[in-house]
Order: C-alpha cells, then structure tokens, then sequence
C-alpha cells in the first residue's frame, strides 16, 4: 500500500493566505519590505500532511515542530524532524515534507520573504535542533506566534501589517538567537475599535447595517464610521466584509463544504455573489483558492 497524503484539512487547524493585493502594500510600505509573512498557520497532529514543490516556492518557508515527528527533503538529503526541531527552505528551493506516519507532527509555519529576507533565512536554513526546552520560554515563543496571527486574523490595516511584520523580526530571533530570547509579560488594554472587531468576528454569519453596528456601541453612524475607518483605514462594513471572506478562506482549507454552504455561513444567500466579494478580496475565486497548495 502506498503512503497516504492528505492535502488539506486537520482538525483545529489555523491558517491565513495574505490575498496578492496586501502582499503587494507589504512589498511598497518601507517598514514591512525588509521582510513580512505572506502565509501563517497552525496544523495539529497534521496525519498525512505531505508538500512537494518541484520548483520551490517563492517565499521562505520556516516550520516549527513542537510535537511528534515528521522529515524534510532539500538539496537530495533527507532530515528527520522531532519535537522543538525547525527547519528553514530558503526561496525558489525544489523541496518536499511531511508527517510521521505513525506519530504525525504538531508544526507552526510562516512563509515570508522581502529585500532582506534571503539574508535572514540563510542563517536559519536547515534542520536545527533547539537545546532541551525551556517550558516557559516555548510557551512565550508560541504566544509570539499567536500575537501575529491575531493580529492579521483582526484585518489588514496598515498596523496591522506592521506590527506582524515587526513581530515576525523578534519570532525569528527567538530561534536565530535562542540565548537571548528573553520572557516577556504584558496587559492588553483593547480600545472600542478592538472591542467593535471582537464583536464582528463573533458575528460573522449575521449581517449588520452601518446604523445597527454604531447602535450597537452607542455611537452616531458618522462618528462610528469616522472613527473607525480613522484605525483601520478601512470602512466599518468593508473590514467586516475582509473578515467574513478570510474566515471563509479557512472553511476552505479545513472542510469539504460546497462554496454555498460556506457563503451561508457567513451570511451571504447569493454563491454567486460571495464568489464576485471572495475574488475581489483575494485576487482568485474560492475554487481557486481552495486548490491552492499551502503550508
């Protein structure tokens, strides 16, 4: 019997593709150029996760196991990957990975590149085998982890971007430089914009007006929108559309639901118009997305 491979799909899983368009604010705007992530994501107990890109991929790609085992092959050698093992594949670098079969890996993975990014990555690439764990500093490594991810999952503003891109800097030197990684501990204050995106993201099968959303925080329409797009960059009822279509993208990646069943999920009746909102946000249609190879 020949090896099983799963393309898309694990339970709990947590992915974001950065539509062409952000990519492309990422690549102009001088504080995210030098290097920002163009995929993150999260695969637990990834079963049969295997990738093979015969001509490589245009980012880098740096994956964390932080549980089970799994391999990688590049440059026709073949490393095994354990627990607090990573491992770097520069840019445009023919490659293949995937999980143990028997005690498939836990991995945290980002795709980025930028003008610096090639010099970056060569000081990380390969197999390396971090020093015999340190619980709290892994633990503040994957909250480093989190702290990007939510705060792309909260839109691409223009902070938004930055601050993942700056994080990103200090994620890297949690492994580049081990010894100095240093725990850290703060409070997170949210602001009534913060509070507003909360609200939208646990509402996303549902449908609001401008009016009933500044309702909602007590505001006037107009000081709602002004304040609100004064954050963002973006219109109240544009970043909850953003939201809906990036919370669509994992329905994509993790399940077999029709496009019209997901487009229900978030409130949208007409497929078709999803398809015409979801290809305006991402640049490809959700079909298109969904074939998409990731991670």
């Amino acid at each position: 019997m020949g090896i099983i491979r799963k393309k898309e799909g694990f339970n709990d899983q947590k992915a974001i593709v950065l539509p062409y368009s952000v990519i492309h604010i990422l690549e102009k705007d001088p504080i995210t150029a030098p290097i920002h992530i163009t995929d993150i994501g999260y695969y637990p107990k990834a079963q049969y996760h295997f990738r093979e890109r015969k001509h490589g991929c245009k980012q880098n790609i740096l994956i964390y196991c932080v549980e089970g085992k799994g391999w990688f092959k590049f440059k026709n050698k073949k490393c095994n990957v354990s627990a607090q093992d990573y491992f770097l594949i520069p840019a445009d670098t023919p490659h293949s990975y995937g999980a143990d079969v028997k005690n498939p890996w836990t991995i945290y993975w980002i795709h980025f590149k930028g003008n610096v990014s090639s010099q970056v990555s060569e000081k990380l690439v390969g197999i390396n085998r971090m020093s015999p764990a340190n619980s709290e500093i892994a633990a503040y490594r994957l909250q480093l982890f989190e702290e990007i991810y939510q705060s792309l999952e909260k839109g691409y503003t223009k902070n938004n971007l930055q601050y993942s891109s700056m994080c990103l800097w200090y994620f890297l030197c949690s492994f580049l430089h081990a010894d100095h990684f240093k725990q850290f501990s703060y409070v997170l204050k949210k602001d009534i914009v913060d509070q507003i995106i909360d609200f939208m993201q646990s509402n996303l099968s549902k449908n609001f007006s401008l009016k009933e959303l500044s309702n909602a925080f007590g505001y006037s329409a107009s000081h709602f929108s002004y304040m609100f797009k004064n954050k963002t960059g973006y219109a109240p009822l544009e970043f909850f559309s953003r939201l809906k279509i990036q919370r669509s993208c994992q329905y994509l990646d993790s399940t077999d639901l029709h496009i019209k069943e997901i487009a229900s999920l978030h409130g949208y009746d007409d497929p078709y118009y999803f398809s015409r909102v979801f290809r305006k946000v991402m640049d490809v249609s959700p079909n298109e997305y969904r074939v998409k190879q990731k991670g």
